[in-house]
C-alpha cells in the first residue's frame, strides 16, 4: 500500500510522470485559458509531494506495521548490484538522454520548443544511437494505445474548444448555480466534491474525460480561484 501511495505522489509531482497528466493539462488550458508549464508544475507540485512523500510512509507504518521490520538492505542491495555489474554503454547513453530529456522539458519555454517536440527528439536519438530497437517499439502495445487513445480524446477536446462547447457549459452552470462571490467556498466544495467522485472511477482517465472538465467550468463561472482551482484538480485526478 505505502509502494501504490507513493507512486500516486510521484505520479503527480511531475507533468511527464504520468499520461493522464498531458490529457488532464490540455482540458484545463482549453477550458479555464491557463498555461502551465513543465517547471511551472513541477514547483507547484514540489513542496506537497515532498510532504506526502515524507508522512505517507509514516501513517500506512502506523496503520499497518509491517509483520518484517527489519531487512538488511545493504547486503541486499550490494548483491544485486554484484548480479547486474557495472553499467552497459547502452545504459549510460540511455541515462545521458534521459538526462538532456529532463533538461528539454524544464526549459522547453525558454527554448520556443513543446515538451512533445522533446519527448519525440529523445525517442528518435534513443532510436539512432541503438538504445532501444524498432522492434521494441513496435512491441510495446500499452505505448501505440495510449498514443492512438490519448491522441483521439486529446483532439476532441480541441474540437469542442472550438465549437464554443465549454463555452455553452459554462452558461448553463453561470445560470443554475451560485456561490454569491464566495469564490473560497466554491473552491473547497469543487475539490471535495471531484475527491469524492474520484473513488467511484476505476481508471484515472476515465475520470479525466468524464469529470475534469465539470470541475473546470464549475470553477470558471463559480468565482473559485482558477490557477489554485486548476493545480488542485491536476494533482487530485
Amino acid at each position: 500500500m505505502s509502494i501504490y501511495m507513493v507512486t500516486k505522489t510521484t505520479s503527480y509531482m511531475f507533468f511527464t510522470a504520468m499520461a493522464g497528466n498531458i490529457l488532464a493539462l490540455k482540458m484545463i488550458n482549453d477550458i479555464l485559458h491557463l498555461q502551465i508549464s513543465w517547471g511551472g508544475w513541477a514547483l507547484a507540485a514540489g513542496l506537497p509531494g515532498i510532504i506526502m512523500l515524507l508522512v505517507t510512509p509514516l501513517v500506512i507504518y502506523t496503520m499497518y506495521p509491517p509483520e518484517i521490520k527489519k531487512v538488511d538492505n545493504k547486503t541486499i542491495a550490494k548483491a544485486g548490484l554484484a548480479e547486474l555489474g557495472p553499467m552497459k554503454i547502452r545504459e549510460k547513453m540511455l541515462l545521458g538522454v534521459f538526462v538532456l530529456a529532463l533538461l528539454g522539458w524544464i526549459f522547453s519555454k525558454s527554448l520556443g520548443v513543446d515538451e512533445s517536440t522533446v519527448a519525440i527528439v529523445v525517442m528518435a536519438t534513443m532510436l539512432l544511437l541503438g538504445i532501444v530497437t524498432w522492434e521494441d517499439v513496435v512491441k510495446n502495445k500499452g505505448g501505440w494505445n495510449t498514443l492512438i487513445w490519448y491522441g483521439g480524446i486529446i483532439g476532441l477536446s480541441s474540437l469542442l474548444s472550438k465549437v464554443k462547447f465549454f463555452e455553452w457549459l459554462a452558461e448553463v452552470f453561470k445560470n443554475n448555480l451560485a456561490f454569491d462571490g464566495h469564490g473560497n467556498v466554491a473552491f473547497f466544495v469543487i475539490i471535495f466534491l471531484s475527491i469524492i467522485v474520484r473513488y467511484f472511477f476505476a481508471s484515472g482517465s476515465a475520470y479525466i474525460v468524464a469529470m475534469l472538465p465539470v470541475f473546470a467550468m464549475l470553477a470558471n463561472v463559480s468565482g473559485a480561484p482558477l490557477m489554485l482551482t486548476a493545480l488542485a484538480l491536476l494533482f487530485s485526478n
